[in-house]
């Protein structure tokens, strides 16, 4: 079995597209509809990876990867946004996130970057 992958972000129609998208590659798919609940299901199954949205209410994408860091250096995280800002692309990757993607993105590109991440293919900026 492939490991579980975390997708957070408050559209519902994102969630149900890229879950059933990682399903169908293998993977065992948690989604949670904003940071608060993201970093509940975080805490209790321990993902090997987390997909998370920039911009969503009651905690946003940045300081669940904040949250999440701090409990654990080795879980990977991509960030996903419509904002195409290069300066918040920068800071994620900093923070330790191992992949920005820019929404819409193609369904195939974020399964081929969860595949790469996960297959150690891809490091984080910081070395993680």
């Amino acid at each position: 079995m492939k490991p579980m992958v975390l997708f957070v972000d408050d559209d519902e129609m994102m969630r149900e597209l890229v879950s059933y998208q990682l399903s169908d590659a293998g993977y065992n798919v948690l989604t949670a509809e904003d940071g608060k609940e993201g970093l509940k299901f975080f805490r209790h199954y321990k993902p090997q990876m987390v997909i998370s949205d920039i911009n969503m209410p009651e905690m946003d994408g940045i300081q669940l990867l904040k949250m999440i860091r701090e409990i654990s250096k080795e879980t990977k995280i991509i960030i996903v946004s419509a904002s195409d800002s290069f300066e918040t692309a920068v800071k994620v990757m900093k923070m330790g996130a191992c992949d920005y993607l820019e929404k819409p993105f193609s369904l195939e590109v974020l399964v081929n970057s969860v595949e790469e991440i996960l297959n150690n293919k891809v490091q984080a900026a910081n070395g993680i």
